[in-house]
């Protein structure tokens, strides 16, 4: 089974791409499996690029999407943020979800 790295890395080789760990120049692309320090992102040359931006979690994780959504439905109306659908972030919102569940049980 290949993994995303493995594909990235091929992609990359394929496109004339190398690996700088073994060279003395700095890298122009820089892959991350995870959110990057941000030292990684404040010690980086203007030319590199890197597969993550700083505080992207607040837009990548859907629990932390839903609740900024919420929070501009609240501060700008709920009529601007109609397309959202009924959501419950768990375990937090569980008693809410089992009532849900409870009432409209053919819909969960």
């Amino acid at each position: 089974m290949m993994n995303n790295i493995n594909i990235v890395k091929w992609t990359l080789e394929d496109n004339g791409f190398g690996d700088s760990k073994h060279e003395k120049q700095e890298p122009s692309f820089i892959w991350s499996s995870g959110l990057p320090s941000i030292t990684t992102f404040n010690n980086m040359n203007r030319f590199q690029k890197i597969n993550h931006f700083p505080s992207s979690n607040c837009l990548t994780r859907k629990d932390n999407l839903y609740k900024n959504l919420m929070r501009l439905s609240s501060k700008f109306g709920k009529n601007n943020f109609d397309f959202l659908p009924l959501s419950y972030i768990l375990p937090f919102d569980k008693g809410n979800l089992a009532t849900a569940m409870t009432k409209d049980p053919f819909k969960w």
